[in-house]
């Protein structure tokens, strides 16, 4: 809605964000208004990115409740901290959340949607990769191996049937299955594009680039915030796992909400954000 704040160090934020429920037979759906700050900052002589949000009241913005049908939530508190570590090159990540959904709403169903929302920080990962790509070089069409040169992928050496879609790795220039291989949107001298990578040169810098400095990790959280509030229909990144692992260990309390709503839980758990990789704790 309106931008108070924005520069290189802080930005505030008020937005109103309005949230479809899976089931609207059972649960109506929620809107909040919530005042989002950023700021850069020195905690006990460690760099740090603080990320808080806490509902406001506005005048333009009324309970919709009657008209729209949509139960006011509110945010008592919510953030995300970033420091450096001991670690080269390591981000700790520390998240709390304290909403007060408003209503009635299943403590079980409320704890899907913090799962869901702490499984978010996955995301991350993606972003740091479309980072490391986006200032990477790729190859000209010309400079291409031949898909008609190759029967096999390079990467799996699955060979190529009739019906088998080849496909060629913009970066090292082999042909590749569509199971080797992803299409990346990414910000390439001022202009979004679609490139395709096989998954080799995709974790390659993971293996053998040098350590981030830490400011560079805290400039790529930034720009991570800045990009979800300044776009206005972000596209929905997709979550990948590293080394094929599924499982999160996170721990939640079980909220319980009397019909007022007028008893908030609170949420908390601690991620340890590393730049070649996302590792949860």
């Amino acid at each position: 809605m309106y931008t108070v704040v924005d520069t290189d160090t802080d930005a505030i934020d008020i937005r109103w964000l309005s949230f479809k429920s899976p089931v609207r037979s059972v649960i109506k759906c929620r809107d909040m208004v919530p005042i989002e700050v950023q700021h850069r900052c020195v905690v006990d002589g460690r760099a740090g990115y603080v990320v808080g949000a806490a509902s406001i009241k506005l005048g333009c913005c009324p309970n919709f409740r009657k008209s729209l049908g949509l139960i006011r939530t509110t945010v008592h508190r919510m953030g995300a901290v970033y420091l450096e570590t001991d670690r080269p090159g390591i981000l700790q990540v520390n998240r709390m959340v304290q909403i007060n959904f408003g209503g009635s709403i299943p403590s079980w169903m409320v704890n899907l949607a913090q799962l869901a929302r702490m499984r978010a920080m996955k995301h991350l990962d993606r972003f740091f990769q479309q980072q490391r790509l986006s200032a990477q070089t790729f190859l000209p069409a010309p400079h291409l191996v031949p898909k008609a040169a190759r029967s096999r992928c390079f990467l799996c050496q699955t060979s190529f049937g009739l019906l088998s879609v080849k496909t060629q790795c913009q970066k090292c220039g082999q042909v590749m299955c569509r199971s080797c291989v992803n299409v990346w949107s990414l910000h390439i001298s001022g202009f979004d594009t679609k490139v395709t990578v096989c998954s080799a040169c995709t974790l390659v810098p993971r293996e053998t680039t040098e350590i981030s400095p830490i400011d560079t990790c805290l400039d790529a959280v930034q720009d991570y915030y800045h990009r979800l509030n300044r776009r206005p229909n972000p596209p929905s990144p997709i979550v990948l796992s590293p080394h094929g692992r599924e499982e999160a260990p996170i721990l939640l309390t079980s909220p319980s909400y009397d019909s007022a709503g007028s008893s908030p839980d609170d949420l908390m758990t601690s991620f340890t954000l590393y730049p070649n990789q996302l590792k949860w704790t």
